[in-house]
């Protein structure tokens, strides 16, 4: 792919570092006003920059792997948290395809495949007070705006890497729909491991959602290799997992969110590095009743526009195993990963939480002082919460709502053997134990920053 450097400059990409030395001596200009001042670009070789990096990131990206998996999830109102979400373990993705079936859940890829080693979950409190909120309520009788004041659903859970499949499918990554965006340049950075180009994209007139899922903008930066090293985007509406039926204009966007994927190559094949998605609810103008809308995920409050309610979801993915037959259990792990139902939403129950290893990942990343004054509760701590629903979430799934087949000892038996199963995996494929690692998360604020992808192409702001 390090053609693309050589098309570039065929297509009239000029990067003159003598000038660049001369300009710097002269004007004491930085490297980088002098490479953007420098360089110059036509809407057809932007394109070609998209479209060889979407025919590398179709052919390269690894088919079949696993790698430990931790997320963390931060629920605000205003600027007081009301619950932390926690989860570790092994995930797998096995039979990589860019080909989407009709239905997102007739996808086996939608949510891929996890299996929990640990998990630490606070208690959930209403938005308003200090009493826990032990409701998870989906309405069948409501729906557009109005069922927001009405559904909310308090679950852990990793629907956010739905909105991952999504651009894989649907944006500039994937080469059968790069033709249905418009591009520019916004940047050329010369970084450690080489040039980078910052691609604003945004969707044609036209190709939404008859051609594809996708309605908004984004930005993608790719290596001078070709390689997508994340994309971003800022309140795109993606039908690909929210109203799949419908063919209506885009809707109106209640829940204002800034989603990306950061992507790495390692032994030649490119896998997933983190997921990031924060999500803000501010309710337009000129929206009421059931109107259709656009919301990037389900509250956890009932009526979370009068809460000022904001989520973060964060998602680190570990170093991955390719499965190539280097381990004699390869195929049985490939099966075994493929051989459950595949859910969004992950039960919490765990024998033996390490508090130690969650206490040294979340001071990395949150202030933890004000996560414990914020969700203090009648004098338990966080530790003990933890224990408390870790307990109590086996009995949500007693009723038999939750329980597809079978009984409820069968289910029981099933969960219980998910977590030996996921550290003797980790064990396995990293030969350490799970808490002996150290998953490296970006500083997570409170509350979510403004989020905007209305001021022009690829816009991506905080305020």
């Amino acid at each position: 792919m390090r053609r693309l450097a050589v098309l570039c400059a065929v297509a009239g990409i000029s990067i003159m570092y003598q000038e660049y030395v001369h300009a710097q001596g002269r004007h004491g200009s930085t490297g980088k006003e002098a490479i953007e001042a420098s360089v110059v670009y036509a809407d057809r070789d932007v394109k070609t920059i998209v479209r060889d990096m979407s025919r590398f990131f179709s052919v390269n990206y690894a088919k079949d792997y696993i790698s430990s998996l931790t997320a963390i999830r931060t629920v605000s109102s205003g600027e007081k948290y009301r619950q932390l979400m926690c989860v570790t373990g092994m995930w797998g993705s096995t039979g990589f395809t860019m080909s989407a079936p009709g239905l997102y859940f007739d996808d086996r890829h939608s949510y891929d495949v996890f299996y929990p080693a640990d998990a630490f979950v606070s208690n959930c409190y209403f938005p308003d007070r200090q009493e826990i909120n032990s409701l998870r309520v989906t309405s069948r009788t409501t729906q557009g705006l109005e069922s927001l004041y009405t559904d909310m659903d308090t679950d852990l859970s990793l629907s956010v890497l739905v909105r991952k499949r999504a651009l894989e499918l649907y944006s500039p990554l994937n080469p059968k729909h790069v033709k249905d965006f418009t591009y520019s340049v916004k940047e050329v950075r010369e970084g450690p491991s080489g040039r980078e180009y910052v691609i604003a994209f945004r969707s044609r007139e036209g190709v939404f959602p008859g051609k594809n899922r996708l309605y908004g903008s984004g930005i993608l930066h790719i290596s001078e290799d070709g390689l997508p090293m994340k994309i971003e985007i800022a309140d795109m509406e993606e039908r690909y997992s929210r109203f799949i039926r419908q063919t209506d204009p885009p809707l109106p966007v209640v829940t204002p969110y800034r989603f990306s994927v950061e992507y790495a190559l390692s032994q030649g094949k490119i896998h997933v590095r983190s997921v990031r998605q924060e999500v803000r609810w501010m309710l337009p103008e000129g929206v009421s009743g059931q109107d259709a809308v656009f919301y990037a995920e389900r509250p956890p409050f009932r009526n979370p526009f009068k809460y000022g309610m904001s989520t973060v979801t964060d998602i680190i993915f570990g170093e991955p195993y390719f499965f190539d037959g280097r381990l004699s259990q390869d195929e049985d792990i490939r099966e075994s990963f493929m051989s459950e139902g595949i859910s969004e939403d992950v039960c919490c129950y765990v024998e033996g939480i390490d508090h130690g290893f969650w206490n040294r990942v979340l001071g990395s990343c949150l202030d933890m002082d004000k996560v414990r004054e914020d969700l203090d509760y009648e004098g338990m701590t966080l530790e003990e919460q933890a224990e408390a629903n870790a307990a109590a979430s086996m009995d949500k799934y007693r009723s038999g709502d939750y329980i597809t087949g079978g009984s409820w000892e069968q289910f029981e038996r099933r969960v219980r053997s998910e977590y030996r199963y996921s550290r003797e995996l980790y064990r396995l494929v990293y030969g350490k134990e799970y808490h002996e690692d150290f998953p490296r998360f970006p500083r997570i604020s409170c509350p979510v920053t403004e989020i905007s992808g209305k001021d022009g192409e690829g816009s991506l702001k905080s305020h």
